[in-house]
């Protein structure tokens, strides 16, 4: 029983005491049992206020500590979640809603299990390891999580600590990284094996001299192609790394598809033609020698698929605030599982718009250069046959 509770049943008691005395006990004894029980009633009341202040201190001294954990773990940069004995949230910083959207239900001590809803970040928090643990939550973000158990005297109890370290990006950028060495490695050994093949050959003597001569312009072709991979690399790091010089200008769409048709005419075969549909009366912003580097690849992609009697056709349409570059071939058409990874660098699962001499980079590089032009590109395949390879590029100079 509490102090509170005694306090009570001792105010009865005396009252029934001073009531007996009026009518068993003399006027004297009456006085002084009255006066016994005021003096034994006050020093209780002061007691009772006493340990009523004291509790009020302790209770605003933790509310005073709980304003100062949460003020303390909000200027903290990465998520933080605190826990009681329970495994129950106790505390959490703004950082860790971004992670658990649970946590915003403000349930009183909502359990770590419905905050995450991820046994292994429960599991982690049960071993308090102080070690570093990464995982992969239920959103797709990859963690690095720590666990560790903190004393907290105004709690008199121990917390559980959880903190969190994004690392998403790092390992996407990791991976990247393995990717490109591994798919440049692949794409670097074939012409350099082919040159080395090549040059022993000629070091060991050739005596007939149209052989000769043959083996030197396919070694003079290997030399080209692996420059033109290195080139192509060292392209797209710049590209990526926003480097690139852009020398941004106002241009016609309709000018630009002529420089390239003038450049493919003399590649054409006997029965193959380009034509122009230019609609756009818009002109655009961007680089003109990069733009014609987007338009050339996609159009020497065009003409290694297009039958030597078919057609490619160029056209450019005004849209909103930017205008519609597309070039149409007849070719096989590009399957739908590939009409996003074909801008991938090295990737060649369409086979038919590879060969030899082409470096595996050509889409990756023009997809990099009308991101920072402000622009898009995709592939829809049409209607009969064959692919239109699509961009856009603004009307408004980019920001």
């Amino acid at each position: 029983m509490n102090f509170l509770n005694w306090y009570r049943l001792f105010i009865v008691f005396m009252c029934i005491l001073i009531s007996i005395s009026f009518f068993f006990a003399t006027a004297e004894i009456t006085s002084i049992i009255t006066l016994l029980a005021m003096v034994m009633l006050i020093t209780l009341s002061a007691k009772l206020s006493r340990q009523n202040i004291e509790s009020s201190i302790v209770i605003d001294n933790t509310a005073e500590v709980q304003s100062d954990i949460n003020r303390y773990i909000n200027n903290i940069s990465i998520p933080i979640i605190m826990l009681d004995d329970q495994l129950r949230v106790i505390h959490y910083n703004h950082n860790a809603l971004s992670l658990f959207s649970n946590l915003a239900n403000n349930e009183s001590k909502l359990s770590l299990i419905r905050a995450t809803l991820n046994h292994n970040v429960v599991e982690i928090a049960r071993e308090a390891a102080s070690s570093i643990r990464e995982l992969t939550l239920n959103n797709g973000v990859t963690v690095e999580m720590t666990a560790g158990k903190m004393y907290i005297d105004s709690f008199a109890m121990y917390c559980t600590v959880l903190s969190f370290q994004e690392i998403t990006l790092l390992r996407k950028a990791q991976q990247a990284r393995s990717d490109l060495v591994a798919n440049a490695s692949h794409e670097l050994r074939t012409p350099v094996a082919a040159a080395k093949a090549i040059a022993e050959t000629l070091e060991e003597g050739v005596n007939d001299e149209l052989m000769r001569q043959d083996f030197q312009s396919r070694l003079v072709d290997e030399i080209t192609r692996l420059e033109s991979i290195i080139e192509g690399l060292l392209q797209l790091a710049r590209l990526e790394s926003g480097t690139e010089a852009m020398n941004v200008e106002l241009l016609s769409p309709k000018e630009l598809f002529e420089i390239a048709i003038e450049r493919f005419n003399p590649l054409l075969k006997p029965l193959q033609k380009i034509s122009l549909d230019s609609m756009a009366v818009s002109q655009i912003y961007g680089d003109k020698e990069q733009i014609l580097e987007v338009i050339t690849n996609l159009l020497d992609n065009a003409l290694r698929v297009t039958p030597e009697n078919g057609k490619i056709t160029l056209t450019t349409i005004d849209g909103n605030n930017e205008v519609r570059f597309g070039i149409s071939d007849q070719g096989p058409g590009i399957a739908l599982i590939d009409h996003e990874r074909i801008f991938e660098r090295f990737y060649s699962g369409d086979l038919s718009r590879t060969n030899a001499s082409n470096s595996g980079l050509g889409l990756a590089i023009a997809r990099n250069i009308l991101n920072l032009l402000g622009g898009r590109i995709w592939v829809e395949n049409n209607s009969g046959q064959g692919t239109m390879m699509c961009f856009t590029l603004p009307t408004t100079e980019k920001k």
